[in-house]
């Protein structure tokens, strides 16, 4: 493949415009401070510092996802709770949730989605931590009881290997 003339001074002024635009086009703006939720549903705070994960997951990371991402979805939330108090304002998460049908069809796939969202959010924070056991440790009770299941339920046959740790999600 040859390269013509044309080809060789278009691609020199592209790159030539590229190194000569200012660095801070290309620079993020620094995030404003999220703003304090108002309303029944609140982003909770952690019970560990944001870095207390590093290597693994760093702070900035842990930052986004717990004030940006969790925060989006309590902000929606809000939003909903101020137009439709009577359906989320004093209810408790568990409630709304498990009977969704009782919503107004106009918000339902809302607040499913964010209300489900914030369930799941609370929980991930809650049962995360820098202290927790490894997944092996906290899955040997569950695959020893999968194990004694399959023993008693299939007595003449085998589990794959390590069959119960599979199963329960902690291979």
């Amino acid at each position: 493949m040859s390269l013509s003339r044309r080809y060789f001074f278009s691609a020199a002024a592209g790159l030539a415009a590229a190194a000569s635009t200012p660095r801070i086009v290309f620079a993020q703006a620094s995030p404003a401070a999220p703003a304090a939720p108002t309303g029944p549903f609140l982003v909770p705070p952690l019970a560990y510092p944001t870095n207390a994960f590093e290597p693994h997951i760093d702070a900035r990371t842990m930052e986004i996802h717990h004030d940006k991402h969790h925060g989006a979805y309590v902000a929606n939330l809000n939003n909903l709770a101020k137009t439709n108090p009577q359906q989320l304002g004093a209810r408790a998460v568990e409630d709304v949730l498990g009977n969704l049908n009782s919503l107004s069809d106009d918000i339902k796939f809302a607040v499913r989605n964010n209300l489900g969202g914030h369930a799941n959010h609370t929980m991930f924070w809650e049962i995360m931590g820098p202290t927790a056991a490894s997944p092996k440790a906290r899955c040997w009770p569950r695959s020893i009881a999968i194990s004694a299941e399959w023993k008693n339920s299939r007595p003449t046959s085998t589990p794959p290997a390590d069959a119960s740790s599979v199963r329960a999600g902690c291979s």
